[in-house]
């Protein structure tokens, strides 16, 4: 459009306000025009730095000023109409409607439109305040003020460039500075921009407050172009006033300074650089920045701040300045030489100065020194160690962020660390047959924790310039200076020390043992005898039996020996006057006699002869809960009944060798009578309990570990302990971090060691069905590093374990888990905890949680909440997340999700998740998940079926799914198709009751299928065909009364589950299920019977009633019973039967 045209109508529309007698609306009327006319022109005109988006509202703004034209033309005097010319206007105004036009992104303007664009936005600058008006815009008076400050520098500076620099410098030692000014323009007019298409009813592109912070950023850009005019005019113009006036004098920068360069060199990453990661120059560049957003993010500090500060952030402005420039030479498609030789820069000399920034920073910490601030334990060491390796290896492979950043740090660190790991590669073996080396492997192994620390705390951006240039050079050359002399030491003093103690196993045989059965007991014989005549025989009255022995006498063995005597008068007379309210309870390990007095009053005393046994370990226990029977003292194991246990528990059936008898009756001597002492050097022994020498081994060791003193048994544990292997110590030690006595779910335990970089204890067939991690556990510090509490409203701070005094969760903190009920109030302490791996907070329900809470997380790699609304944020996406957790109300998960590539387990209460990409034909590879195995909790509405096909190629390596589809009044019909899921072994399927379910494909790999609410009678085939499935779970899955298996055989099934089924009749033969060794129903009340040919299943070992209201169900599962041991004389099928509730 011509610009003449609008400067004429301009001309026109002032000479009517001047010479025309115009009413004030009228007057109003065209001074909105004017205004709207002033703001097209130079939008119109330079809208290179706006967004493609922006072209639709210039071209609304013109459509608008079209419609202003013929309003004011129609008011106006007819002398007047003759001199505008209206027409001419809106004719340029439609050809822009109509017209192909584009912005001219990231355009460079020359100097002569720069200038000329700078007089616009001066000259806009009353428009933007008469845009305010009328606006409820909060510290309005305040903005104004500002937008004049930035107009009056933006003046001086166009005059310093027009009178002092354009006709005295080299053009081209110009062009860094040309790019400054346009840039700083280029920001100004985009909030020019926001208050021209701002309407308060629709049209906020950004938020009003946002836009009211803007003023200090722009006085910062204006800060930038002014710094490097003073390099200019330093450099080039040392003869100018200028040069020597206040004007480029140190002064102190503006408030905010610091923020808003963090707030450039972001948008420079984020915005400019993304795209140019590939070369080499904006690699290089974008983990300088990284550097810089680090040091600004941990400043001031105690070692940088006042002075100093000031001058740090003068240089990183220039800096900023420079990237800048490179930036926008990238950019605009420029080759990096031509333009280095014109402004005299170059990505190698910002790096160089960045460098130089480095060596400075440096400088101050050079004269701070380090001090450990933690003793570590040794527990794991080794495998602590190659766990820092193959992080060390990981980092050095990355090739941008502070991974690369500390590349050299790095580097050294891993060469140093793999040289000592070789040299204690077997570390308990070394550290006993080499004393004087126990110091160095311990000093490493804190070395190499700290190490860790250090490197965790930067990547976190937690201290970082203090670890970065103080601890962890000082760490580094420590460890160096300890590897020197460990290699020096080694060849000329390790050779002839000799071997005191029991090697660690390199290997721990996985396998499962049942706890201890009648067969493993050896002894009590007549203690038991006269156990059970005291309960049978004495006083009619309700009586207490207490055991008291030292831990591991066996208090527990003998009581359960006697609870289980089956072939004794008093279980049976016992199991028969249960019923008429006869009971036998066993109390086991009671340590107070307040914890007796509570349970008592359960116990009611109605004269029959109830029996109760309790087992303590102190006499004063005993003695406070007796009533007419004296507490029984148990005696130490003879020796021969020591000996034949300890037989028993390294041969099981085998004989002990004759040429071990001798052995084994010293260390059966040793044992001192303690069974559970016996047990324990039993699992060191039999692991090569054909060779003497081990034997003599394990002896001598005795004597070193126990010597003469009491405290057998924990001392033996010790021992036990210590021959664990290295990786296996951490994870049992781990589960002190659940509360005593409480089942210990195995799944969560399994995640939790993964989360902490346990090296698994599972055969590969556990292996695959869950996950292994990579990462050897890290028991740091495990007081404080690893806290597991009940959490109280009334404190918001806890104490350490071993600690008098409340303190702040540590920083140092690795793993949190809460386990009581009580309201959570502790969020707001969560974000300091930066190093965190584990954070399980789901006995805490809260109302609304945030992911933003985790953003500081970064190393999280275990999340488990409940909450009733859980807000899920692109920004903070936990890039390290490996298990997450959340019971929460139906949840809608977006799609950086499938961009949290570490994910193994996901468990959702019910959760939609974004394919939109995919559902419109756009899959990238790099958005598979193909770390995931568990998935839990998908919901699938059924007028999207197809996302099940997006959801598989998301997650093809998917072990376990659980997924519901809901009626959205779309299809009623429905066919899952997730057979091509060929690792998938667990699946559970969940319909809304109003489908119809047309077909179902399923993986032939399942193991296990759980079904609710799905009718299943025109897929059984397809169910009974999966050649693997070991475990079917069937709720209200079949809609019949009767259910006819007759012709239907589940080859491999094990395991039944009925849950709420309408049936009344199971029509099945002995066929059906060959291999059956569990059938649970529950529910299930119109079922009238089990089908007795149930019988007939030579494996079936249980039937488990729950809740069912059908006497003649419970009658038939007895029935089974029954007829299995009139045919096979065994007692092979347990029935149990739980009432409703």
């Amino acid at each position: 459009m011509a610009q003449n045209d609008i400067d004429d109508v301009l001309d026109q529309l002032r000479r009517i306000k001047r010479g025309g007698d115009l009413s004030s609306v009228k007057v109003d009327q065209i001074e909105t025009l004017e205004m709207e006319i002033r703001f097209f022109r130079i939008f119109s005109k330079y809208n290179h730095f706006l967004l493609p988006n922006s072209i639709v509202k210039i071209t609304k703004k013109a459509r608008r000023i079209v419609k202003m034209l013929h309003s004011v033309y129609d008011g106006i005097p007819d002398e007047f109409k003759t001199n505008l010319n209206v027409e001419r206007l809106e004719s340029h105004l439609l050809e822009f409607i109509d017209g192909d036009t584009s912005l001219r992104h990231n355009y460079v303007l020359n100097v002569s439109d720069l200038l000329e664009y700078m007089d616009c936005l001066d000259k806009n600058l009353n428009d933007v305040r008469m845009c305010t008006n009328g606006h409820m815009f909060l510290w309005i008076n305040r903005f104004i003020k500002q937008l004049k400050t930035i107009q009056k520098k933006m003046r001086f500076l166009r005059y310093l460039y027009v009178s002092e620099i354009n006709e005295n410098v080299d053009h081209e030692k110009l062009q860094g500075l040309k790019i400054r000014i346009q840039f700083m323009a280029d920001n100004v007019g985009k909030l020019w921009f926001f208050f021209w298409v701002y309407e308060d009813e629709n049209d906020k592109d950004e938020d009003v407050n946002d836009i009211l912070s803007k003023p200090p950023y722009l006085l910062f850009l204006v800060v930038i172009v002014e710094l490097e005019m003073q390099k200019i005019f330093l450099g080039e113009l040392e003869t100018s006033k200028f040069s020597q006036s206040r004007t480029f004098s140190d002064r102190k920068l503006p408030k905010g300074f610091s923020y808003n360069l963090c707030k450039l060199l972001v948008y420079l990453s984020n915005e400019k650089l993304k795209n140019f990661l590939a070369n080499v120059t904006g690699r290089n560049i974008d983990v300088e920045i990284e550097f810089l957003l680090l040091f600004l993010g941990d400043v001031p500090n105690h070692v940088i701040n006042g002075k100093k500060l000031n001058k740090f952030l003068v240089n990183i402005g220039v800096l900023v300045g420079d990237i800048l420039c490179v930036t926008q030479m990238l950019l605009s498609g420029s080759t990096i030489k031509e333009d280095a030789i014109k402004i005299d820069l170059s990505p190698m000399q910002i790096l160089e100065k960045i460098e130089d920034l480095k060596a400075q920073v440096g400088t101050c910490y050079k004269s701070l020194k380090f001090t450990p601030s933690h003793e570590f334990p040794m527990v794991g060491g080794l495998s602590f160690l190659h766990s820092l390796l193959r992080k060390l290896n990981e980092m050095l492979k990355s090739e941008t962020g502070f991974n690369f950043m500390m590349k050299p740090h790095i580097g050294i660190l891993e060469k140093e660390i793999s040289s000592l790991a070789s040299v204690f590669r077997d570390g308990e073996k070394v550290k006993r047959e080499h004393k004087i080396l126990e110091d160095s492997w311990k000093h490493i192994i804190n070395l190499a924790y700290e190490a860790e620390l250090a490197i965790d705390f930067i990547l976190s951006q937690c201290n970082t310039l203090w670890h970065s240039f103080c601890s962890l050079p000082a760490i580094i050359k420590e460890i160096t200076h300890i590897n020197v002399e460990v290699t020096q030491m080694r060849p000329v003093n390790l050779a002839q020390m000799p071997c005191c103690a029991v090697e660690p196993f390199k290997h721990l045989q996985t396998r499962y043992r049942n706890p201890v059965n009648d067969k493993e007991i050896v002894g009590f014989g007549n203690d038991t005898k006269n156990m059970i005549q005291y309960l049978v025989g004495g006083t009619n009255e309700l009586d207490v039996l207490p055991i008291v022995g030292m831990g591991g006498q066996g208090k527990t063995t003998i009581a359960r020996k006697v609870f289980n005597n089956k072939d004794d008068i008093l279980a049976d007379k016992l199991r028969k006057k249960l019923m008429q309210k006869r009971y036998l309870i066993v109390l086991d390990d009671i340590w107070d006699g307040m914890a007796w007095d509570v349970l008592r009053l359960s116990f009611p005393n109605v004269g029959n002869g109830s029996r109760i046994v309790v087992t303590t370990r102190l006499e004063k226990v005993g003695e406070h809960v007796m009533h007419h029977i004296d507490p029984y003292t148990l005696p130490f194991l003879p020796p021969d009944e020591s000996r034949k246990l300890l037989h028993k528990k390294v041969f099981q059936q085998e004989g002990c060798p004759p040429e071990l008898q001798h052995l084994s009756r010293e260390i059966a001597e040793r044992c001192k009578g303690l069974p559970l002492v016996i047990g324990l050097v039993a699992g060191i022994i039999k692991r090569n309990k054909m060779e003497a020498s081990w034997w003599n081994e394990v002896k001598n060791s005795l004597l070193s570990y126990l010597g003469e003193s009491e405290g057998y048994s924990l001392l033996t544990m010790q021992l036990s302990y210590d021959n664990l292997p290295d990786y296996v110590k951490p994870c049992l030690l781990y589960m002190g971090m659940f509360p005593e006595d409480e089942g210990i779910p195995v799944t969560k335990l399994i995640s939790l060691w993964i989360a902490e970089g346990a090296s698994l204890l599972l055969g590969e067939e556990q292996r695959r069905k869950v996950y292994t991690g990579s990462e050897g556990l890290q028991p740091s510090h495990w007081k404080e590093s690893r806290v597991s509490f009940n959490y109280s409203n009334k404190i918001s701070k806890f104490a350490s374990p071993g600690s008098e005094t409340r303190k702040p969760f540590h920083p140092h903190l690795r793993s949190l888990i809460t386990t009581n009920e009580a309201e959570c109030t502790l969020f707001h302490q969560i974000s300091k905890l930066r190093l965190l791996k584990v954070l399980d907070l789901s006995s805490h329900k809260v109302r609304v949680l945030s992911s933003a809470t985790f953003q500081p997380l970064i190393h999280l790699k275990y999340l488990a909440v409940e909450t009733t609304q859980f807000d899920f944020y692109p920004e903070s996406h936990l890039p390290n997340l490996e298990t997450l957790k959340s019971f929460s109300n139906h949840m809608l998960i977006p799609s950086i999700f499938w961009k949290m590539k570490n994910l193994r387990h996901v468990d959702m209460k019910s959760a939609e998740y974004d394919l939109e990409e995919d559902m419109w034909g756009v899959f990238e590879e790099s958005s598979k998940l193909e770390n995931l195995r568990i998935l839990r909790g998908v919901v699938i509405k059924t007028g999207d079926v197809e996302r099940v096909h997006v959801l598989i190629r998301r997650c093809p390596n998917l072990q376990e799914l659980d997924i519901s589809f809901w009626d959205d009044n779309d299809s009623p019909e429905i066919c899952p198709e997730l057979e091509s899921l060929m690792q998938l072994q667990t699946l559970y399927l969940s319909f809304d009751i109003h489908l119809v379910l047309s077909g179902l494909h399923l993986p032939s790999n399942l193991k296990k299928l759980g079904l609710k609410c799905i009718p299943i009678e025109s897929v059984i085939s397809v169910i009974a065909g999966l050649p693997n499935l070991e475990y079917l779970q069937l709720w209200n899955a079949v809609k019949s009364k009767e259910w006819f298996l007759r012709d239907v055989m589940f080859h491999k099934l094990k395991f039944l589950k009925l849950v709420d089924l309408s049936i009344s009749r199971l029509d099945a033969s002995e066929e059906s299920f060959p291999l059956l060794e569990t059938l649970v129903v529950l529910g299930c009340h119109y079922l009238k019977e089990v089908p007795l040919i149930f019988a007939d299943i030579p494996t079936l070992k249980q039937i488990r009633l729950s809740s069912c209201a059908s006497k003649s169900l419970k009658a038939s599962a007895v029935r089974i019973k029954e007829e299995v041991e009139d045919i096979e004389g065994c007692d092979r099928v347990d029935i149990t039967i739980i009432p409703s509730k």
